[in-house]
């Protein structure tokens, strides 16, 4: 997944932050590192996730959704 993030460079001196997080869906999300906004996300089972984007600079906080449907994999044919 890629998250964009800014700032407005206030206040001075903040620290630009951000957090992945998972709002609903049915089974476990993982993320490769939660705390960039670009990760890989790992899905426990198929279905439909909201996850969600927050960012901070220890002023203001904004965050983003966005809903993910994992698939079953594509695994080769078996063959008897």
């Amino acid at each position: 997944m890629h998250g964009v993030i800014s700032d407005d460079g206030l206040p001075a001196g903040g620290v630009l932050t951000s957090t992945w997080s998972v709002v609903s869906g049915p089974g476990i999300v993982t993320f490769a590192n939660p705390g960039s906004p670009t990760t890989a996300a790992t899905f426990s089972t198929i279905g439909v996730y909201v996850l969600r984007l927050t960012a901070s600079d220890s002023q203001l906080t904004a965050q983003a959704d966005t809903t993910i449907t994992a698939k079953p994999a594509n695994l080769p044919p078996v063959v008897n």
